[in-house]
């Protein structure tokens, strides 16, 4: 007998071939038959019931075998919390301190296309699990910071109370919250499956969504008997609340130990989202740009600030989580001396810089030319222009430059005797 089976099934586990089986509510076992052609796409059914052939379009693909990569994972916490990567896992800890929090998130966004679903796989286990704990895992957003624990859009497994929910989030409302006990198959080895969930061993967790704001949000256990789609939230022809108020979600995990002065904890091996789409520019995509000019004071060391982007924390009364892309790069140089160009990702500005919306009604991002003298954040480009010179770079290129939540993104130059500094910039908004 299977080690998390309550009794024998009537479905076959995978054969060798590995063919996988999708275990229905009603405990039948369907083959997932994909057809893969030469050039990688994928026929599979799709969310709205059509046979699709396209590829995955990953946005969030996160792996921690080197550790922490500040580049695409946001984290903190309060209290005790520490974010660690033992094991080339994942691990939040609260720590023993009471009332302590710590979360993770992607900063990219999975970014809806109508008419095409959605996807995000994670492999969690669940450490400390008390009464009064909270641990969450899934595709959501939070208000009003990253570090809030406020929940405003998405789905998300969620144990609560000492309990287990899969809930659907709207603008700041939980329409559905199911507890484990009424999961269309409870995974406790009484449900049609017979299969018998652990917690505290890792299990690759995938939820799916159409969105179109009413498509069904399905959640699934991949395991080693089969693929089961242990709940499905259906709010077809029963609401007129869309399923989420902003469907662009990214990955988020988080843990909350409560009044238990005791170390509540979550790790996960990775993390994969994106939908079911080529790899052709995005549709819904707005382009912008924005330029300036610096008269530069010559120094041997200071770097000063000629254009930083920065943007709106919401948008329309929504959090921004808009993805923000710089394309284009361009830099012009007008002095007696060599100039030295850097973009930095969430530098530091000296004194209070202005900020200039771009478009109030188009763009949450905006922008300062303020005279800054620049430090810290995150050296993305270094380039060098003689004394009268200019360059451009394409950034699509070279590197993908990408703005989230509570980010920036600056240009600034140096040189040692006073000459004016010029940049462009152009990127790309996807809502």
């Amino acid at each position: 007998m299977h080690p998390h089976l309550a009794m024998p099934m009537t479905t076959t586990k995978r054969p060798s071939s590995e063919t996988v089986h999708v275990i229905t509510p009603q405990g039948d076992s369907i083959p997932a038959v994909s057809l893969i052609g030469s050039d990688g796409e994928e026929a599979v059914v799709g969310e709205f019931g059509d046979l699709v052939t396209t590829q995955r379009r990953d946005y969030i693909a996160l792996k921690f075998g080197y550790g922490i990569s500040e580049r695409n994972l946001y984290h903190g916490g309060t209290g005790s919390h520490a974010e660690t990567t033992p094991g080339s896992k994942l691990r939040l800890d609260t720590g023993v301190t009471s009332a302590s929090t710590v979360y993770a998130q992607s900063d990219e966004t999975i970014i809806y296309r109508p008419g095409h679903a959605s996807y995000l796989l994670v492999t969690p286990i669940f450490y400390g699990l008390t009464a009064d704990s909270i641990h969450r895992v899934g595709a959501y957003t939070v208000t009003p910071t990253l570090g809030s624990q406020t929940i405003m859009d998405g789905l998300l497994l969620h144990r609560r109370g000492g309990i287990w929910y899969v809930e659907l989030w709207s603008d700041g409302v939980m329409l559905m919250g199911v507890a484990q006990s009424a999961w269309d198959d409870p995974l406790d080895g009484e449900g049609q499956s017979r299969y018998r969930w652990d917690p505290g061993f890792g299990n690759v967790l995938r939820m799916t969504w159409g969105y179109l704001g009413f498509a069904p949000v399905r959640f699934y256990m991949d395991t080693d008997v089969g693929l089961i789609n242990f709940h499905t939230i259906d709010r077809r022809n029963r609401s007129t609340a869309l399923n989420f108020g902003l469907p662009f979600l990214p990955f988020r995990a988080e843990v909350l130990n409560g009044a238990t002065a005791a170390s509540s904890s979550l790790e996960i091996g990775s993390v994969n989202g994106g939908v079911m789409a080529d790899a052709q520019a995005d549709p819904e995509a707005k382009h912008f740009a924005k330029s300036g000019t610096q008269s530069i004071t010559g120094s041997p060391t200071v770097f000063v600030n000629i254009l930083t982007l920065k943007p709106d924390a919401t948008f329309f009364g929504k959090v921004n989580y808009i993805r923000h892309t710089m394309s284009f790069l361009s830099m012009a140089t007008d002095g007696t001396k060599t100039f030295n160009f850097k973009v930095i990702k969430n530098a530091t500005l000296s004194g209070t810089p202005v900020y200039t919306q771009i478009d109030a009604v188009e763009s949450p991002m905006r922008s300062t030319n303020d005279a800054s003298t620049v430090t810290g954040g995150h050296e993305m480009l270094s380039i060098q222009l003689s004394k009268v010179n200019n360059e451009t770079i394409k950034i699509d290129d070279h590197l993908e430059y990408m703005l989230g939540p509570e980010d920036t993104l600056t240009v600034c130059a140096q040189t040692t005797v006073t000459g004016d500094a010029s940049c462009g910039v152009r990127w790309h908004e996807f809502f």
